[in-house]
């Protein structure tokens, strides 16, 4: 039992090596596409009169 143990290790972590790449090239792809959507969902939450406020700050208060 302890040698299929081992053999069975063996094989998970040189496994592991072989599509470790892949792994980390998905995991990027993904954390990216993640990053990307965030980004879009916060700009569409924006408030524009908050940006409109902004910009009237630095007329003096005109509009």
């Amino acid at each position: 039992m302890n040698h299929e143990v081992a053999c069975l290790v063996l094989a998970s972590i040189a496994c592991a090596r072989a599509f470790a790449p892949d792994v980390r090239i998905a995991l990027r792809r993904l954390l990216s596409a993640g990053v990307r959507a965030g980004t879009a969902t916060l700009m569409e939450h924006q408030r524009p009169t908050h940006i409109t406020d902004r910009h009237s700050h630095h007329r003096g208060g005109e509009r």
